[in-house]
């Protein structure tokens, strides 16, 4: 028997949005805001399920079986990913082997480009170039695995720091992985919240080798206004507040003319193989 296609897949693993709880009224909830409902919601648990909508990473085979291999390899990554973001957060946890944080940063990476907003509008852009419907979601994924190994090859000479104990409280949307180098005013520099108070950041490696390392004090190079501002920027689905009074000054920047306004300036290109 074929194995039944999955629909629902959390696009931002749950391991990263916990560290988002916070307390109400003697809970534990996650503070959000759904952009396209403008619907501001506090989610009881760790169960994140605002993140979760249908989108397949599990396409059917023309056999009717179910192709795996994406969503392995993202779990394969996650169970790192999962040890880091621990040790981020939790200063007594022991902090991971370097294979492991090296495979964190494969995770991270991953979360920057597997959204849901972008693939639905590739999917509409082949479609309109003549991809019959049955085949629309394999492809989709097909330009995202190409999407994914070039991100992953060009990430792989940089260097990247995790810093924790911020000062101020980071955002986190759809997108957690900020890459710089596709801002309207590009920078050589990636970010990353791996929960309110810690930071991964990366750039280019004067050597030209990977590396990832710890920093539990040097915060110079670390900017959470630009990062916020950044998240906010790019927010098409929802984003997470570390409290409800950070959300609530979230929400005017997220109004439906402003949202209308950045999502008329999106653009997905699927030349050369890739989702951009």
């Amino acid at each position: 028997m074929p194995k039944p296609a999955k629909k629902n897949n959390h696009q931002v693993t749950r391991s990263l949005l916990a560290f988002w709880k916070t307390d109400r009224n003697g809970k534990p909830v996650i503070w959000s805001f759904d952009a396209l409902k403008q619907e501001k919601r506090f989610s009881q648990g760790e169960a994140a399920s605002f993140a979760i909508v249908e989108y397949l990473y599990v396409p059917l085979q023309e056999n009717g079986d179910r192709d795996d291999d994406l969503e392995n390899e993202f779990a394969f990554d996650e169970d790192s990913l999962a040890r880091l973001l621990r040790a981020a957060n939790i200063s007594s946890v022991r902090k991971p082997t370097y294979r492991d944080l090296r495979r964190a940063v494969r995770s991270c990476v991953s979360l920057g480009f597997r959204s849901a907003y972008y693939t639905f509008n590739a999917m509409a852009l082949l479609h309109a170039n003549g991809i019959d419907t049955q085949h629309l979601h394999g492809r989709a994924l097909d330009l995202m695995k190409h999407t994914l190994r070039t991100k992953y090859a060009q990430f792989s000479s940089w260097r990247f720091v995790i810093v924790t104990g911020l000062a101020e409280d980071l955002l986190v949307n759809e997108q957690p992985f900020r890459d710089w180098t596709t801002h309207k005013e590009p920078q050589q520099l990636i970010t990353m919240a791996l929960g309110p108070r810690a930071m991964l950041f990366g750039s280019p490696a004067p050597d030209g080798r990977f590396g990832v390392a710890w920093n539990d004090r040097d915060q110079a190079q670390v900017n959470v206004r630009n990062h916020n501002h950044f998240t906010i920027e790019t927010t098409r689905q929802f984003i997470v507040a570390a409290s409800e009074e950070q959300l609530d000054s979230v929400q005017p920047l997220l109004s439906p003319e402003l949202l209308t306004k950045r999502m008329r300036s999106d653009r997905v290109i699927v030349g050369r193989g890739a989702i951009v």
